[in-house]
């Protein structure tokens, strides 16, 4: 269970949300600078707030850590579908 030091909230949850939904946005052939560079953005602020609540000692590591994991395999994760297949 998250501890009291969880307390930015909502804050955390905006963060969070931005950061899966800006997955998406490298995933959809739209133009790849304005979805990449939020994606950039995005994960550099997650992975940034994960080291710092692992550097306090505090559980709040827990959810920033899930959807760092989550942002990471959802932007390498190529479908079967889309792979090319040498011969």
């Amino acid at each position: 269970m998250l501890d009291s030091h969880c307390s930015w909230g909502w804050a955390i949850l905006a963060l969070q949300l931005l950061g899966l939904c800006s997955v998406l946005l490298t995933r959809f052939p739209i133009p790849h600078r304005a979805g990449l560079g939020t994606f950039l953005a995005c994960l550099l602020a997650v992975g940034g707030a994960t080291f710092f609540a692992l550097s306090q000692g505090s559980s709040c590591w827990v959810p920033w850590g899930t959807t760092f994991s989550l942002m990471v395999v959802g932007a390498i994760f190529q479908s079967p579908s889309t792979t090319l297949h040498a011969i």
